[in-house]
């Protein structure tokens, strides 16, 4: 009895740890069209689930231009909330700054955005 209790409690804790929610971002602004959000400063860890990187917002006439997306579909859907309490211009460009899966992988989250990126050699 105590072991199916026991496997319970640390079912529910997996759950509740994958249900929080990510990080907020430090959202600093630089002037009128340029925003910084600030991801966690630790590596990927269960509590930020891999959200570490650091976005830039640029406020262009018709969109938004977007660097760096994060490393999953789910970071990405966190900064497109977070841009979405500044604007509600779409982000219309995404620029990676370098193959590392942390800058692009969230990339996906953006439907329609055209990505700007080096190509990996």
């Amino acid at each position: 009895m105590r072991t199916i209790i026991a496997a319970s409690v640390l079912i529910l804790i997996s759950t509740l740890a994958q249900a929080a929610p990510l990080p907020t971002p430090r959202v600093q602004k630089i002037n009128d069209r340029v925003y910084a959000m600030l991801g966690p400063m630790e590596f990927p860890n269960k509590t930020n689930r891999g959200y570490m990187v650091n976005a830039t917002a640029l406020f262009a006439d018709n969109g938004i231009i977007l660097v760096d997306t994060g490393f999953t579909d789910e970071i990405g859907k966190h900064l497109a909330r977070t841009i979405a309490t500044l604007t509600p211009k779409p982000v219309t460009h995404i620029i990676n700054t370098h193959h590392h899966g942390d800058h692009h992988l969230g990339n996906i989250a953006f439907k329609g955005a055209e990505v700007i990126s080096s190509q990996q050699g």
